[in-house]
């Protein structure tokens, strides 16, 4: 995965559910600071922990005349705001709105988008098709997915990696890596 993402293009990862698409992407979000989240969840919650994330990692540009008076006074004396000092505007915004804020804010960061899961619903498809413009995409998709909605997403992937189980051999070296690391003690060698 990194390889891929030093190539530049956008990356699917595709594998059966389960297989741990997920969590190879949340290690590449700890890999790299400027990337930016989306989880599953309801397209509110996904965008605003989009938002916090972009806001955290890479800055989000935020329009004065979206903020109250009272924020618009501390940005100006402390030179910045606080998520807390945000999140009420933007939980108010509409969707397409928090969208655009987004995509405006991650122009010119070179930030890295990751998308948990590419079976989303319509009013994120919309959203998250314009980030594939503005910054660089890799999303997990379950390899039994036939949503027709992302068919218009999945030819953006220059690059995709096909995640397959692992060999019975190579389960046994991790668990035993593990357990080196890790040690536990078992009641009968059978049980280990």
């Amino acid at each position: 995965v990194r390889q891929a993402i030093a190539q530049g293009g956008h990356v699917l990862i595709s594998g059966r559910a389960g297989i741990g698409k997920s969590a190879l992407l949340e290690a590449v979000a700890e890999a790299f600071p400027q990337a930016v989240r989306f989880p599953s969840g309801t397209p509110k919650l996904v965008l605003l922990t989009a938002l916090e994330q972009a806001h955290q990692r890479v800055g989000l540009r935020v329009p004065e005349a979206l903020l109250p008076p009272s924020a618009q006074v501390r940005a100006k004396r402390l030179g910045y705001l606080d998520w807390r000092s945000l999140t009420r505007t933007l939980r108010r915004l509409p969707l397409d709105q928090q969208a655009s804020l987004l995509r405006d804010s991650l122009v010119g960061r070179q930030a890295l988008v990751l998308l948990d899961s590419l079976e989303l619903p319509p009013t994120l498809v919309e959203a998250v098709t314009p980030l594939f413009d503005v910054a660089q995409v890799v999303a997990a998709m379950d390899e039994t997915n036939r949503r027709v909605r992302i068919d218009k997403l999945l030819w953006r992937f220059q690059i995709r990696i096909e995640l397959k189980p692992l060999t019975l051999e190579a389960s046994s070296r991790l668990a035993e890596q593990a357990l080196e690391r890790f040690p536990v003690r078992f009641a009968e060698e059978g049980v280990r």
